[in-house]
């Protein structure tokens, strides 16, 4: 018997009994595997390669050939052989029996041997009989069946096998029966000491001299150290293949030549990516440098390697602007001791450094974050955060909470609950937590003396999805429960003062439905609250007012105002319009964001009637003042017309001296100025009280005012033998402005008044500067006279309208009582003040503050001769309806050596300057037909510039500041009013005149 591996022969064993029939020692085969087939016959050697080359693809081979032994004799012998295979069907082993007939021997001698070499055998070997009966088997099948031989003997084969393993057995035996091929069984069992045990049957026939199949041999292999060696090399090899097929390490192995001995695809493919050629076998790794730099960095690398060095080193690549980092691991491959090759195992690094850098910096960010949450758990307001272990020992502590204990995390730390917490504390807490051991979370409201805490448990899983530690999260709510408590407390007082207010109250959302009504609501609207409740305030509202509110409402609702105030109408149930004071706010919430509407309706319906019956006599009222106005003024208009005739006349009588009825005239003058007195100022407080004086600046000299002023009263005051005197501060402005006429009309007053009331002593004006702010010049003027005083109980009064400060005053001194009345409705009208002092039989101290405004420009100081007939040659066109009027003027004109004609309208004035010439018009303003402001508009805008350019002095009984105001208008050079004082119409018609005067010529 021997056997040999595939791989030329190469013998494994030759049995002793090989000398007994070649001649030749087993040791001579073995050391020479080419011996056995040279010894074979020549005829039969190509029969005997044959059978060789079949042994590799058949598990069983008979064949009979002769060889030739060392003694040179040709012996004939029968070899039959059974081939092992691996898995992939790779030959293992193949063993030859050889079988030679030896007449020298006998039959049993020879079954000795073979029985002695079968024996020898680690595999289990038996022969059976067609119909299974085991006949033969050596020592290994013995302790495979783990049986006595004399139980083994006679019995059947399949009895020793699993059921899976005896059909298998089947199957191999009626296929050798039918002269087929068998392949090998392989399978698997567990031994007594649970070991897993593969095994390989290979199952041969065995035919008799006339070739008829006569029994089975049957060997069976331990293939389990062939397993485990063919498991292991699989793994290896898919291990070894998926490190060098790696997509993402490039694998190249280099010769002392640095030429390549192996390379992975991956290498393959980042070469062609750059150089667009394939690497190859043999290739010089130099061909595949960037450049000369990267080229020393190599060859000194690899230098470092050939002499036995392991390492790694990281190289940047630049490569398309784009920078690469790769780390390159070097290491020797070492054969009988010496570095033949090396290694290079190259991988892109580039996103790990990238990461790298950017760990670094979340760890960090990470250490950051620790020692920011640390600080957060450690200034938790009024809370506390602790952390306990199965046998309730704290291991975690924090929270602003634990110093109001006197308790920090450093002396809690690894303490058990009770050693912590007082013993009602602790039993309280140790309940709760193996609650959350017992897997629940939960949360406990629990109050410890004045303070209210509330505790939440949560307990906490490890890895294995078990609890085990127990979160208390502790924060003291104190404030927030007494909040609440005061909330609850406000919000019944709010309910209280909602449900039991007087007017109407309601909440109501953004789209107007009432959501909260209150009775008084309810009562006012005429609706249960159920029926309010199921409304809107749209639908109740009078459509006049609709549009009016609920653009309001848009308004808060975009934050344009906080609130707003209406008053509105409603409909009530029965449809009756009741009128409301709606006071609308918004209510929000800790977040400014929108609850619903506050309204407050109050009933305002009596209000509104009274207001509409107030309106009515309001408008009765003025209706009736406007009247009174209008028929004051024409009266007093009509009534100054004639008397201005009485005046000028008796100016034009009093004009000669010498008259013997000078006493006459002037006592007929007297009585008409004083009448004329009274007529203007019924006018003037008839004009203040419909409102409709109006305001005239002009500059004018204060101290010439003021000097005036007393030269107008001088002569009254010498009559009653008083002291006059004006004393004017020097830091008032020479020139100011303001509405002359009606200062003039103040002072007037208040003059006039002081005389009228002193009968001995003195008068005495007195003007100081009290500031100047911007160009306003603010005066202080003071009255101040020796007269009959005014008793304390009656200054109240002396302001008022008919008053006088005693009631024979006004038979006494005369006067309608209304002087003083103007005067305070003039000052106030000029943005002054006036008040008074007073003593009764002392005197009087009337003080007045005016506000006057700085010129621009000082004015000039006019003097005009006296009456001297100086008008010679003037001519002057009097529009005039009034006859007495121009009769009046006329002669004053013939007196200074003028002449005047007469137009009785303004449409026969301007006929009568298309056909002569003219010098000054009189223009009077009342005039029927047309007056005399559209005359004057229509000569100013004629095309003849001999009429356009006329002067035009305003002539009425108008007050001067109409005038003026009406005159500017249409262009008039000149006003004056009627009655006129001849010294005024003398100077006015001088300095508007174009005339060359006698006496200036």
């Amino acid at each position: 018997m021997w056997s040999y591996t595939r791989d030329a022969y190469t013998s494994m064993f030759f049995s002793e009994d090989i000398l007994e029939v070649t001649g030749y020692q087993p040791n001579e085969f073995i050391q020479n595997p080419a011996l056995f087939p040279e010894i074979v016959f020549e005829e039969d050697k190509n029969l005997f390669l044959t059978h060789r080359e079949a042994v590799n693809h058949n598990s069983r081979n008979n064949l009979k050939y002769r060889i030739i032994t060392r003694s040179g004799e040709i012996r004939s012998i029968t070899e039959k052989t059974f081939t092992r295979f691996d898995e992939n069907n790779s030959v293992i082993t193949v063993t030859g029996f050889v079988t030679w007939n030896n007449p020298n021997k006998s039959r049993k001698t020879e079954q000795k041997i073979q029985k002695s070499i079968i024996n020898s055998q680690e595999d289990f070997i038996c022969t059976f009989s067609p119909d299974l009966t085991v006949k033969f088997h050596n020592t290994s099948f013995i302790r495979f069946c783990n049986r006595q031989p004399d139980e083994i003997n006679a019995s059947n084969i399949l009895s020793y096998f699993p059921d899976f393993v005896r059909e298998k057995i089947k199957i191999n035996i009626r296929k050798l029966s039918n002269s087929e091929q068998a392949g090998d069984i392989v399978f698997k069992i567990v031994n007594a000491e649970k070991d897993t045990i593969w095994l390989r049957l290979i199952i041969l026939p065995i035919y008799n001299a006339q070739n008829q199949l006569w029994e089975f041999h049957l060997q069976g292999s331990d293939i389990t150290d062939l397993k485990k060696s063919q498991e292991i090399l699989k793994s290896q090899t898919a291990e070894f293949e998926a490190i060098i097929e790696n997509p993402h390490i490039s694998i190249i192995v280099l010769s002392k030549n640095y030429e390549l001995e192996l390379f992975n695809k991956t290498f393959e493919s980042f070469i062609f990516k750059l150089f667009n050629i394939y690497p190859k076998i043999g290739y010089s790794i130099n061909r595949f440098f960037i450049d000369l730099a990267q080229k020393q960095f190599f060859a000194e690398q690899i230098d470092r390697c050939f002499n036995g060095e392991y390492f790694t080193a990281v190289l940047r690549t630049d490569i398309s602007d784009h920078s690469y980092y790769f780390e390159h691991s070097f290491n020797p491959v070492i054969e009988d001791g010496k570095v033949e090759k090396i290694s290079i195992v190259t991988r892109d690094v580039t996103r790990e450094n990238i990461y790298k850098t950017e760990l670094n910096k979340t760890t960090g960010r990470l250490t950051h974050s620790q020692f920011l949450l640390n600080k957060i758990l450690e200034n938790l307001p009024e809370s506390a955060v602790y952390v306990l272990d199965k046998d309730l020992r704290l291991l975690f502590s924090a929270g602003e909470e634990l110093s109001k204990y006197n308790l920090t995390p450093e002396n809690l730390q690894g303490k058990l609950l009770e050693e912590c917490f007082s013993p009602e504390t602790s039993a309280y807490a140790r309940a709760l937590f193996y609650r959350v051991f017992n897997g629940e979370r939960f949360t406990d409201i629990k109050e410890l003396g004045d303070q209210t805490f509330e505790n939440i448990f949560t307990p906490v899983f490890n890895e294995q999805h078990e609890i085990s530690l127990a979160l208390l999260y502790s924060r003291n709510i104190t404030e927030k429960v007494l909040s609440k408590q005061a909330n609850w407390e406000l919000q019944e007082k709010f309910l209280t003062a909602f449900n039991y207010a007087p007017i109407g109250k309601a909440l109501v959302s953004k789209d107007g439905k009432f959501m909260m009504v209150n009775p008084a609501l309810c009562q006012f609207l005429g609706y249960t609250e159920a029926e309010l409740l199921n409304i809107t305030f749209q639908e109740i509202t009078h459509p006049d007012d609709l549009e009016k509110d609920w653009d309001l409402v848009l308004q808060v609702l975009n934050g344009e105002i906080n609130s707003y105030q209406l008053e509105k109408r409603y409909f009530t149930k029965n449809k009756k319009v009741i009128w409301s004071l709606l006071n609308v706010s918004k209510a929000v919430d800790a977040h400014g964001n929108f609850l619903h509407f506050i309204s407050q309706i109050q009933d305002i319906t009596r209000q509104k009637e009274y207001e509409e019956e107030l309106i009515i006599a309001k408008n009765k009222a003025e209706e009736a003042a406007n009247a009174k106005a209008s028929f004051l003024s024409i009266m007093t208009h009509e009534i100054r017309t004639p008397l201005n005739s009485v005046i000028g006349f008796s100016n034009l009588l009093d004009y000669d001296p010498k008259s013997p009825d000078g006493e006459n005239i002037k006592l007929l003058k007297y009585s008409a100025e004083t009448l004329l007195d009274l007529i203007n100022d019924i006018l003037d407080f008839s004009k203040i009280d419909a409102g409709k004086i109006v305001l005239f600046e002009e500059v004018f000299d204060f101290r010439e005012l003021l000097m005036k002023l007393r030269n107008s009263f001088q002569f009254k005051a010498d009559e009653k033998g008083l002291e006059l005197k004006v004393i004017i501060d020097e830091e008032i402005p020479a020139h100011l402005k303001a509405d002359l006429t009606r200062i003039k009309q103040i002072f007037n007053n208040l003059m006039g008044n002081a005389l009228k009331f002193t009968e001995k002593g003195s008068v005495v004006i007195k003007a100081r500067l009290h500031k100047i702010e911007d160009d306003i010049c603010h005066i202080d003027i003071t009255f101040e006279d020796t007269g009959i005083g005014i008793a304390s109980e009656k200054l109240v009064k002396i302001f008022e309208v008919f008053s006088q400060a005693d009631e024979n005053s006004t038979r006494k001194y005369g006067g309608t009582g209304l002087g003083l009345s103007i005067t305070q409705k003039l000052v106030h009208l000029i943005n002054g003040t006036i008040e008074v002092n007073s003593t009764l039989g002392k005197g009087s101290i009337f003080r007045i503050q005016l506000p006057f405004r700085k010129a621009d420009t000082s004015i000039e100081v006019k003097h005009p001769s006296l009456f001297n007939d100086d008008l010679t040659g003037i001519r002057v066109l009097v529009a005039e309806d009034n006859l007495n009027n121009f009769i009046l003027v006329d002669r004053f004109l013939k007196k200074w050596g003028g002449t005047a004609e007469n137009a009785p309208n303004g449409k026969i004035a301007l006929e009568m300057l298309e056909h002569k010439s003219y010098d000054v018009i009189l223009m009077d303003t009342q005039m029927p037909e047309m007056d005399g402001y559209q005359a004057t508009r229509a000569i100013r805008n004629s095309t003849d510039s001999r009429i356009s350019g006329i002067p035009i002095i305003g002539f009425s009984a108008t007050p001067k500041s109409e005038l003026i105001v009406h005159g500017e208008k249409v262009e008039m050079d000149g006003y004056i009013g009627k009655p006129f004082l001849p010294m005024e119409l003398f100077q006015l018609l001088r300095s508007v005149s174009k005339h060359q005067l006698v006496s200036e010529s």
